[in-house]
């Protein structure tokens, strides 16, 4: 457990050399929650050990390593075989999305190669507070599965609370959390709240932006990630967030590092290499406040004029962050940001964490319970040796949705598309709600196509009269 930006990655490959070494050459597995961070960790990790030697695995990953040259018969079959390697954690270091181990578990994919891989591996799951109960549960039951096997697993977060500490230490048995203690008492930032919504803070957010300042703007719906970047739009901001079709997300990421202005949802929190100077953002649960915060002065300047202003959570900021279990949870978040003093170190970060989750108890919810109970079923279903079919339990899936989301074409594209091969197209997909989906789209030569529209800096938006979804997975 140590603070956003206190060289974790670092640490941990440190770690999982000397446990690869110890347990006599084993792969290094290293596992985030989103795509867009797993390529990030994954370029950081090639400028350490070369391309040759470090995989990338998640559902989009052949597309962020595809080149713009002209393929020959001999390339495709080498671009076959890299996908396999990564694929199946056959390099020597793999960084992916979680989900890469826990569809193991459910025998699907390239489940058995992979689990040979696994079972001899030091493996590394980043920001494991990031999870919901139903992923959670999947993770306890892969990291049971795969420890039996002989891997070595290290978890790391930045906000730990005290209520998932006490979980992984039963379920695991874990004796003992490494903190960083230094950093944890260290101020980065001063913290200001306001009973405002951020739309009212925009004098405020031009005003610094006009001065020079690096602003990150962060919001926790896509509409309104869309809205603030239409109204400020004469600041030229980048707008990003999941509703962009890959090509154009792939080149956004490419810009954040050296951007100026970014109004954002929540994409932008974890395990990003950014650095700004003052944070404007809605206000979410603690944990993930601590990680927008992480975003800002990242290497601890202790001269920099380092802000973070919270402001109300809008209404539909609820939809995304209240489980019916816990309807308050935004509302007591504000509170305790409220109570708190202006100079907030790390350790006062952790305490808001505690403070607002100590009433949830993570291992008595049905997500969680359920979770753990799938993947026991399971194996038990086939013998933990035979292969999954497609589709044959619709509660095999890694992470639960609040709703379903399908990914298509927007209609716009139509004519470049068409000329295209199937997997240049991915490169246009988004992923929209299914209910939209079904009432708006068109298929046109075996490709699913949807009435949507489409704008190179704002993203898919719907069409007047249909609402944007309020999700930014």
């Amino acid at each position: 457990m140590a603070p956003t930006g206190s060289g974790k990655t670092e640490a941990s490959i440190l770690w999982a050399l000397r446990n690869a070494r110890e347990m006599g050459g084993a792969k290094i597995i290293y596992l985030l929650p989103t795509m867009v961070t797993a390529n990030s960790i994954w370029e950081r990790m090639v400028d350490l050990f070369g391309e040759e030697s470090v995989g990338l695995t998640h559902s989009t990953a052949d597309l962020f390593l595809q080149d713009d040259s002209e393929e020959g018969e001999q390339d495709i079959w080498e671009n076959r075989r890299d996908v396999l390697f990564n694929q199946a954690f056959i390099k020597p270091i793999t960084i992916g999305t979680v989900d890469q181990l826990l569809t193991a578990g459910f025998n699907s994919g390239k489940w058995v190669l992979k689990e040979v891989n696994a079972s001899n591996a030091a493996i590394i799951i980043d920001e494991i507070h990031a999870y919901d109960g139903w992923t959670l549960g999947l993770i306890i039951s892969a990291i049971r599965h795969f420890s039996f096997l002989g891997a070595r697993f290290m978890l790391m977060s930045a906000t730990l609370p005290t209520i998932l500490q006490k979980l992984l230490q039963s379920e695991l048995q874990i004796d003992a959390i490494i903190k960083e203690e230094t950093l944890l008492n260290a101020r980065r930032s001063r913290y200001f709240v306001s009973d405002a919504f951020i739309e009212d803070a925009l004098e405020g957010i031009e005003k610094a932006v006009l001065e020079g300042r690096r602003v990150l703007v962060v919001v926790n719906t896509v509409a309104l990630c869309q809205a603030l970047s239409q109204r400020m739009s004469k600041l030229n901001p980048i707008c990003y967030h999941s509703q962009f079709i890959l090509k154009d997300r792939k080149v956004i990421e490419e810009k954040l590092n050296d951007a100026h202005f970014v109004i954002a949802t929540q994409v932008v929190e974890v395990s990003l290499d950014l650095d700004f100077d003052w944070l404007f953002t809605e206000c979410a649960p603690p944990d993930a406040i601590a990680q927008r915060a992480g975003r800002v002065n990242r290497y601890r300047n202790p001269q920099k004029d380092s802000r973070v202003y919270i402001f109300q959570a809008s209404e539909k900021a609820g939809k995304i962050y209240n489980p019916m279990t816990d309807p308050s949870l935004l509302l007591r978040s504000f509170e305790a940001f409220k109570e708190a003093p202006e100079n907030i170190n790390e350790k006062d970060l952790v305490k808001l964490v505690n403070k607002v989750y100590k009433d949830y108890i993570i291992q008595e919810s049905e997500p969680f319970r359920d979770a753990i109970q799938q993947y026991r079923l399971s194996q038990k279903n086939r013998n933990m040796i035979f292969d999954s079919r497609l589709k044959e339990d619709k509660q095999e899936v890694t992470r639960q949705a609040k709703y379903e989301t399908v990914s298509v074409i927007p209609k716009c594209f139509k004519d470049e598309v068409v000329l295209l091969k199937p997997s240049e197209r991915r490169w246009f997909e988004v992923k929209l709600p299914l209910w939209y989906v079904l009432r708006n789209r068109e298929e046109i030569k075996g490709i699913t196509f949807c009435d949507i529209d489409y704008d190179l800096k704002l993203g898919a938006t719907f069409r007047k009269g249909e609402l944007l979804p309020s999700t930014i997975i």
